[in-house]
């Protein structure tokens, strides 16, 4: 299930970040397309309210009473050198005529977002339709020395630029609200990813309880037979046997000191939690051992940490035990040197132990914390697991890496 995970993981967060991105893109296109719909209806508004009102001015030449309407802020007849044959409302005295040619028909439209008004001009003998088709008007010739040629309306359109201004909002918020909906369900997908490899590794430790405490009462008994035969034959055997006695009673105490582990790992991995020094603790601890250990402290702060005495002993003893271990063959002689580092940085203390061992092959990385997993012929496989237990149990981490020219950082 586990080897699953960061598969599913990446298909799935895949899928769900694409899904938002083509939400986001339609959103775009949708908001760009409403606005150039909204953009092509205005204009079609102004081509025909200008029609009208030519047909109107056909009949009645005053059109004052038309542009006082309220939307219709300034109207305007011009002659082909663009000079004012009949004005009404804001519409200019004159116009740039210019920018049509003798024969041209196509309007002109300015959108002006500061005034929010729409500028329309177009000559006098043409009509547009909807889908932008256009016909002669034969009834006012167009271009006639003394008759207007342009026509120019001037339109309050604030409710085209309110629009517009909610639609660019929109295209604002859209995106970010799908970006933090995107990211809280990978937060929670996350959440529930890592909820599912502790409820599989909870599940691992029922199995593996009820399998150890059915095994730790079946072993204890014969040990403690064991123990009762070992010490009656070391008083009525002689000396020369002892020996061999001795090393049944050390392998005792070692399948006894594993039962033993195997208890505290399943049980409260807590303990009893006090405050505790920890260069004072460590500089105590290395005192056992009468190996090249070269221990420094690098910050000047205090270095207190809350942890069971106990288990704080077994966790530190395990790991500084296994770096010296890694080197035993490399360095037959007892020669290699453990460095064991002391550092605060913030508020996290850490600790490094490094070693110029054999290092751990990369495919072996993520096993070295399963319970019963070792390389060593000696080995329990229970140290690194249980280390890992405790430290987590008190909010730590331990992580392990390899280190550039041989060896492992702890």
């Amino acid at each position: 299930m586990q080897r699953n995970i960061p598969h599913e993981s990446a298909i799935i967060i895949s899928s769900v970040t694409a899904l938002f991105t083509l939400l986001i893109i339609s959103t775009i296109l949708l908001f760009n397309g409403e606005t150039t719909r909204n953009r092509i209806l205005i204009e079609y508004q102004a081509e025909q309210t200008v029609n009208s009102y030519i047909e109107i001015y056909r009949d009645n030449p005053d059109l004052s009473e038309i542009v006082n309407n309220g939307r219709i802020l300034g109207l305007g007849l011009y002659y082909t050198s663009g000079k004012a044959y009949k004005i009404y409302g804001d519409a200019p005295k004159e116009i740039n005529s210019s920018m049509y040619s003798a024969k041209s028909l196509a309007p002109y439209f300015n959108f002006d977002s500061r005034k929010q008004v729409l500028i329309m001009m177009r000559p006098m003998g043409m009509q547009r339709g909807l889908m932008g088709n256009r016909s002669r008007m034969n009834r006012m010739p167009a271009g006639s020395p003394n008759l207007p040629h342009f026509v120019y309306i001037k339109m309050d359109i604030s409710d085209y630029f309110k629009r517009q201004k909610i639609y660019r909002s929109l295209l604002i918020m859209l995106p970010i609200v799908f970006l933090i909906l995107l990211g809280f369900f990978i937060y929670l997908y996350r959440n529930n990813v890592n909820y599912r490899k502790k409820m599989h590794e909870h599940e691992h430790l029922i199995a593996l309880g009820e399998a150890a405490r059915t095994l730790t009462h079946e072993i204890k008994n014969p040990l403690g037979a064991i123990r009762i035969q070992t010490g009656y034959l070391k008083r009525v055997l002689p000396e020369e046997r002892k020996e061999e006695i001795t090393v049944i009673e050390e392998e005792v105490d070692r399948i006894s000191s594993l039962t033993d582990k195997i208890g505290d790992f399943l049980k409260n991995p807590e303990g009893n939690v006090e405050k505790i020094e920890l260069d004072i603790f460590i500089k105590g601890l290395l005192k056992r051992f009468n190996k090249n250990i070269n221990y420094k402290k690098v910050c000047r702060d205090s270095t207190y940490t809350f942890f069971d005495r106990e288990r704080l002993r077994s966790v530190l003893e395990n790991l500084i035990k296994n770096a010296l271990e890694s080197g035993e063959n490399l360095h037959p002689e007892g020669k290699q040197t453990v460095e064991i580092e002391l550092d605060k940085r913030r508020n996290n203390i850490l600790i490094f132990i490094r070693d110029r061992g054999a290092g751990i092959p990369d495919k072996l990385m993520n096993k070295v914390f399963d319970p019963f997993y070792t390389t060593k012929t000696k080995g329990s496989g229970i140290g690194l697991a249980l280390s890992k237990r405790f430290i987590e149990a008190m909010k730590g981490n331990i992580r392990i890496k390899r280190r550039e020219h041989g060896g492992t950082e702890v």
